[in-house]
């Protein structure tokens, strides 16, 4: 699951008038209910059913979020593969 993580310059959020009302009300949602600056994309999108937002909006408030910079998508574990070699014998 993706987590996603948040910076929030409360002067910006003044002057920005490219940030919509829906997406103002998610990133509120999202930095009062956060842990540490992050929280899971399911949890972003229940908190986002909880504010009376229908899905297609929550999507299009994420996609204006990260576009203005406001979020950004991490993994929450390092993946890592590792390659093996087998060696069959007879």
């Amino acid at each position: 699951m993706a987590l996603i993580k948040f910076t929030v310059v409360a002067e910006r959020l003044f002057v920005d008038d490219e940030l919509s009302m829906d997406g103002l009300q998610l990133l509120a949602a999202l930095v009062s209910n956060s842990k540490m600056g992050a929280i899971s994309k399911r949890h972003a999108v229940l908190l986002g059913t909880e504010n009376n937002l229908h899905k297609e909006q929550i999507e299009n408030a994420l996609e204006e979020l990260l576009y203005l910079d406001y979020i950004s998508y991490c993994s929450n574990t390092a993946r890592e593969s590792v390659k093996r070699s087998w060696e069959v014998k007879p």
